[in-house]
């Protein structure tokens, strides 16, 4: 943040510095600071809204907690942009690729438009953890 003076020393006033430009940003985070920006995981490519495939995400995989939210498809703020790995994290975690995950662990590609060989939120309640017998 900077700080602006308009020539009286006694007036300051914080101006934020420039959103970046949709396809200039540089990952999820950076598109998503821009609300007029959606975010494509598959291609890694940050849209201006949305285009004649639908729109990508409008948050990142780390803001999904549960498993409903990741595998949420086109028209939920996931887009169908990420997986859900029940083995990762303390309950199960969104995440951006199933590389993330641990090695011979299941991992879920979520649902969409554009790809629709993936999973919605009606399997989450069958993939969840049995933590009694995950010792």
């Amino acid at each position: 943040i900077a700080l602006a003076s308009l020539g009286n020393p006694n007036s300051v006033f914080a101006t934020s510095p420039p959103l970046p430009a949709c396809d200039e940003a540089k990952g999820c985070g950076e598109c998503l600071s821009n609300p007029d920006c959606t975010w494509w995981n598959d291609i890694k490519y940050c849209e201006d809204g949305c285009g004649m495939n639908g729109c990508g995400a409008t948050v990142c995989p780390r803001e999904l907690r549960t498993c409903e939210e990741c595998l949420g498809g086109s028209g939920t703020p996931a887009g169908g942009q990420y997986f859900w790995s029940p083995y990762s994290g303390t309950n199960g975690q969104c995440i951006a690729d199933c590389k993330n995950a641990p090695a011979d662990a299941p991992c879920y590609k979520a649902k969409s438009d554009v790809d629709p060989s993936g999973y919605g939120p009606e399997i989450c309640a069958s993939i969840g953890v049995n933590k009694c017998n995950a010792a």
